[in-house]
């Protein structure tokens, strides 16, 4: 109750009672550690991910959610670990798949922002490389998003992005097909 009117102190407090009567139960520390994302504490809710991991190691959510935890936090290949461990757990989890590739394509930004100032200034060399560069991060991002579409194959925000990319690649038979579904 003292969560929902967001008084985190008073939740903390009665969470802080619970522990004394079992430290290990799951439920406990799940809600602890939304208690602490909730108030930005998001080292404590690490904290009380990986311990609720020690007791539940089979969790593919909690290791999703170190997954974003991470990617949150600018640590790009500890997030892929997670995602890709939440994906070997569970094949069939695509939310792992999707923050997968959009974590890679997070990269994506600054490479066209750059691109765009080199082709303003006529380095086309450097231009040319930089997008063999974007080219290959999409590249890494395709496996991610055509399986999400081989899971769900209504999957829209998957499908639009493969669209976009393939637009990029110049492939247009895979264009048209991720079109299709869009």
């Amino acid at each position: 109750i003292y969560r929902f009117k967001e008084n985190y102190e008073k939740s903390l407090e009665y969470l802080g009672k619970a522990k004394q009567i079992n430290n290990d139960d799951i439920n406990i520390i799940l809600l602890e550690s939304n208690v602490r994302w909730e108030m930005g504490d998001v080292d404590m809710y690490q904290k009380l991910i990986s311990r609720a991991l020690e007791i539940e190691p089979d969790n593919v959510d909690l290791i999703f959610n170190l997954g974003v935890i991470n990617a949150d936090k600018g640590e790009f290949e500890k997030a892929l670990g997670f995602y890709n461990k939440a994906i070997e757990m569970n094949p069939e989890y695509t939310k792992a798949y999707l923050n997968a590739a959009a974590l890679i394509l997070d990269k994506e930004g600054p490479m066209v922002e750059q691109m765009n100032f080199l082709m303003e200034k006529g380095k086309w060399n450097s231009y040319d490389k930089l997008k063999l560069e974007r080219d290959d991060l999409y590249r890494s991002a395709i496996p991610f998003l055509e399986k999400v579409i081989a899971l769900d194959n209504k999957s829209y925000s998957a499908a639009k992005t493969l669209r976009n990319i393939y637009s990029q690649l110049d492939n247009e038979e895979l264009y048209e097909k991720y079109k299709l579904i869009v």
